[in-house]
């Protein structure tokens, strides 16, 4: 949302260990609101939708 509201988490490539996609799924909406950029025309065109990489390492 334009406040940084997440409405939708979902994961994209299963890591095969359906607890840890379950906590990254978690985690992104936990950390609701995102800081968004104060452009909002940046903020339309580039922080709309985005991915986030989540390593077990």
């Amino acid at each position: 949302m334009s406040d940084g509201t997440v409405i939708d988490a979902v994961v994209i490539a299963s890591s095969g260990d359906e607890i840890f996609d379950r906590s990254a799924e978690n985690a992104v909406n936990k950390a609701s609101p995102l800081p968004i950029p104060k452009d909002k025309e940046l903020f339309s065109r580039e922080f709309r939708t985005f991915e986030f990489l989540f390593n077990p390492k």
